[in-house]
């Protein structure tokens, strides 16, 4: 699967063998796998990792068939190559033309704005086939505008007090600075920094800095794929 990922172009992790393949023996034991694939001239355009599983919904026992998640997966979905944009498309029209095996079909943790999220909307109302959207999983980010000064004094008093609590016992532990990461810096090596991989376990020493730019004011981060709202279809 990882060599076909490499081909379909850089997705999130979450779709890797190794991720669910890990989450398939931690979370499979009652379901039954059902993976997709198609291709287009003998090469593969797409993945779709499924499963079928039997749960009761409403009082009534139904087979579901839905993409190997659930709340512990940050984002899922159908691996598509960007050369082949019909091919989620296809997967999805295949599994509604076998709808005698299933009762209803789950697609959880998708990105809001995704192909396959607009895919299933399209074909559902092209058969006149109920659906339904919810929100599943937001991405822990802050979305700000102007200098930070404004956005501070947008927040509520009691959550400025907060902050503030917060910062004064960073401040005993050593200087604390705010470090803006754009687009133009080696994200990876700011992330590894920030999650604190570099550092072994414990305590940051006394008189540490907590970043290493003294003249950034701000805070923000992609997350590279994992920053979309994630949406559930069914």
């Amino acid at each position: 699967m990882d060599q076909a990922r490499e081909r379909l172009g850089r997705r999130p992790p979450f779709l890797t063998h190794a991720w669910i393949r890990s989450w398939w023996e931690a979370f499979g034991a009652e379901a039954r796998l059902h993976v997709l694939v198609a291709r287009e001239r003998g090469a593969v355009a797409a993945i779709a990792p499924f499963m079928r599983v039997r749960r009761r919904m409403y009082g009534l026992a139904v087979r579901s068939l839905e993409l190997v998640a659930n709340p512990h997966t940050p984002q899922s979905g159908i691996l598509a190559s960007l050369d082949a944009p019909g091919a989620s498309g296809a997967i999805l029209d295949h599994l509604l033309d076998c709808d005698g095996t299933w009762d209803i079909l789950t697609l959880s943790q998708l990105p809001a704005e995704g192909e396959t999220m607009a895919e299933i909307q399209r074909l559902s109302r092209e058969r006149n086939l109920p659906f339904g959207i919810w929100p599943a999983l937001r991405s822990p980010y802050v979305e700000t505008t102007g200098d930070w000064d404004s956005y501070e004094r947008s927040l509520r008093r009691k959550h400025r007090s907060n902050i503030r609590n917060r910062l004064a016992r960073l401040e005993r532990l050593g200087t604390v600075r705010l470090e803006t990461v754009g687009p133009d810096d080696d994200f990876s090596a700011a992330l590894e920094e920030g999650s604190g991989s570099r550092r072994p376990r414990g305590r940051r020493p006394p008189g540490a800095p907590f970043s290493r730019s003294p003249d950034r004011r701000g805070s923000t981060g992609d997350w590279r794929n994992g920053s979309d709202d994630a949406g559930s279809s069914r």
